[in-house]
């Protein structure tokens, strides 16, 4: 319990609430519209990770700023500032995330998730029904307020932005999005091999259940260590170390 201190019991609580609310959407859930709503968070988490590189102030290191002009392909982007900084993680974002929702929608969803229909039915079959659509939107509202607490409450209220770098907090954004995304590949393994044998777990309530718990845990970790931050990372904070 004591990572958990690291973030505000406030920003704990609407995150644990954020990630349960898909259980309340109903037992006709399927495993494709709960990807479809985790692919949608990681533009709500790449939204406020550039408000965080906006905001962040500590001092570049010298490697950070040499990681940074290769980020920026050999002067892509003129200057190491904050600026450059968002512009090459805003281009990156769009890149990487589209993507991976190209190969998440496009080929994992209608080959190991889907067996029913042409292609671009099993494609579509990630929008959730009709019945359900009300709670994937205010699932989608809660992960955006989830997220907006922990930033108000933890990178603002607690004056994160003091104790972090722009480079340092646009590198941070990778290691969540893998954790929170690598049980995806797994999991459609898993899927995929039981429906090879005749066993459906795609629409099962203890499937969806446990890929939301895995989520849960792997959002837990990684916000807890985000925020278990220190000290500034930069020249005055290696100048002090050198004394």
């Amino acid at each position: 319990m004591k990572y958990f201190r690291s973030s505000t019991q406030f920003a704990i609580v609407s995150l644990i609430g954020a990630n349960l609310l898909p259980l309340s959407w109903g037992a006709g859930l399927s495993v494709a519209s709960l990807l479809l709503l985790y692919w949608l968070e990681t533009w709500i988490v790449g939204f406020y990770n550039l408000l965080k590189i906006q905001k962040a102030s500590a001092p570049m290191s010298q490697r950070e700023e040499r990681w940074m002009r290769i980020q920026f392909l050999s002067g892509f982007f003129p200057g190491v500032s904050r600026a450059s900084i968002s512009k090459i993680f805003i281009a990156q974002m769009f890149f990487v995330t589209g993507v991976y929702g190209a190969a998440l929608f496009g080929w994992l969803v209608p080959t190991f998730l889907t067996d029913k229909g042409t292609y671009w039915e099993r494609v579509v079959s990630v929008m959730p029904p009709a019945e359900q659509m009300l709670g994937f939107i205010v699932s989608i509202l809660a992960l955006c307020a989830s997220h907006g607490v922990s930033y108000v409450t933890n990178f603002l209220g607690k004056q994160e932005f003091l104790r972090i770098s722009p480079a340092r907090q646009m590198f941070q954004l990778g290691d969540r999005l893998i954790a929170m995304h690598l049980f995806v590949i797994l999991g459609a393994m898993v899927f995929g091999a039981f429906r090879d044998v005749g066993i459906n777990l795609v629409r099962g309530y203890g499937a969806i259940a446990g890929i939301i718990f895995i989520k849960l845990i792997a959002d837990l970790a990684t916000h807890s260590r985000e925020h278990m931050i220190r000290e500034a990372v930069g020249p005055l904070a290696e100048s002090d170390s050198r004394k």
